[in-house]
């Protein structure tokens, strides 16, 4: 099949457009770390422009997506309050926690409530109306998937939700995580699938593997596995530089690992990131996903996301809406 050029062409500009924005935003946080030879006013420009410049990348997201799949999906925009009025963060990040409640006009008009227990969320959901749940991923006992899933049991409608990634040291701002979730039954046509975003070429692309039990299947067919026990894993890599394209951990190594470890382990140069995935049972999600991404997606930023970000990639990456079937990346 000869190759779209109208179509390499967007991706160019689409592309050359997402780097001067991601260098606007780089120089607008530098500047905003100054924050004590600024006035208030100065202050409120630059996190104008840095809030702008996430939602246009987020809107390029869009346009390059609606572009690659034939269709346009139903993408909210995080700025527009009359799509998105109320967002429940259900989250143990104490830094996501602290952003939230440090200034709610920030968010366009949007109002963001979090909570760090279920029964909280319950109750908020059941008495309160959210356009979306952001959940975290990986819990100390559980997974969000499975929390989802004992919220979809609710006798009210469960909004559409996404899954969350994040880390934090006690001092800095928040960093990206895991990349997405996948099954260890996910089918060879899907794990290709969750590739595609991170890499060249999905199909050949190196895969390594670090499990407690070994996950089987395809699994077993594309990714060089270590077996052992989470800290004997965990200590290997720390200790030991990876070389895969992507890396898979099961939930039990993931938690093993320091904030420093997973940066160390996601980051292999200055704007150049590899993906992490989480290998855990899907089944529990109710939209029956193999294949789930979270924040950690696309993006392999220079600067951490603020939550204004978080919010703005979330919804432009990966929406979710309640009553349509889910479109792989």
């Amino acid at each position: 099949m000869d190759e779209d050029p109208e179509g390499g062409e967007k991706t160019a500009s689409a592309y050359q457009f997402r780097r001067h924005l991601t260098i606007i935003q780089a120089q607008t946080e530098l500047l905003l770390r100054d924050t004590a030879e600024l006035s208030a006013d100065r202050r409120d420009a630059l996190r104008r422009i840095q809030r702008v410049s996430a939602e246009l990348n987020g809107l390029v997201e869009r346009i390059q997506t609606a572009s690659e799949s034939g269709h346009a999906r139903a993408v909210p925009i995080v700025s527009a309050p009359e799509t998105v009025h109320r967002i429940l963060v259900w989250s143990t990040n104490p830094h996501l926690a602290a952003l939230v409640a440090d200034d709610p006009s920030y968010y366009s008009g949007i109002e963001v409530v979090h909570t760090d227990t279920a029964d909280d969320a319950v109750e908020m959901l059941r008495s309160q109306s959210f356009e979306y749940v952001l959940v975290d991923a990986i819990w100390p006992e559980t997974t969000g998937v499975e929390l989802i899933s004992e919220l979809s049991t609710m006798e009210t409608e469960l909004p559409p939700y996404v899954l969350i990634s994040l880390y934090t040291e006690t001092t800095t701002p928040i960093a990206l995580a895991l990349s997405g979730v996948i099954s260890p039954t996910i089918s060879s046509e899907q794990f290709t699938q969750a590739l595609q975003p991170f890499v060249e070429t999905p199909a050949t692309a190196t895969v390594a593997g670090f499990f407690t039990e070994h996950p089987g299947g395809v699994i077993a067919e594309r990714v060089e596995s270590s077996i052992g026990t989470p800290q004997e894993l965990a200590t290997t890599l720390t200790e030991t530089e990876i070389a895969a394209d992507v890396v898979c951990l099961d939930p039990e190594v993931y938690r093993r690992l320091s904030a420093r470890d997973i940066d160390g382990l996601r980051t292999i140069a200055p704007g150049n990131g590899r993906p992490l995935l989480a290998v855990a049972p899907t089944e529990a999600d109710p939209y029956d996903r193999s294949w789930i991404p979270t924040l950690g997606g696309r993006q392999f930023l220079h600067r951490p996301p603020d939550l204004t970000d978080l919010i703005t990639q979330l919804l432009a990456q990966h929406p979710i809406p309640p009553t349509a079937s889910f479109e792989y990346l």
